[in-house]
């Protein structure tokens, strides 16, 4: 599998395919933008940047863009944020 970053409809979004070209689907739907995702080791897991105005967080999600949690502590306070998005349409 590949992950991506495409911006089809006006956001960019993170993507995964199969190394032929075939299976797209679509992980992130927000309204922010999603760069630089990243695999764990063993596959399970991708981690990415989501940008939401000046602040950038990481985020880390399961392979199949469920379970999407904030990875990042907030640049102002220091502390870890606990928040989650969503990420995959239902």
């Amino acid at each position: 599998m590949i992950a991506y970053v495409h911006g089809r409809d006006g956001a960019a979004e993170i993507h995964v395919m199969n190394a032929d070209d075939t299976g797209s689907k679509r992980l992130t739907h927000n309204e922010v933008r999603d760069s630089s995702p990243f695999w764990s080791p063993d596959g399970r897991k991708i981690a990415y940047q989501g940008r939401d105005a000046d602040d950038p967080e990481i985020f880390v999600m399961n392979a199949n863009g469920t379970g999407t949690s904030s990875a990042s502590c907030a640049v102002r306070t220091g502390r870890p944020s606990a928040g989650s998005r969503s990420t995959s349409a239902a």
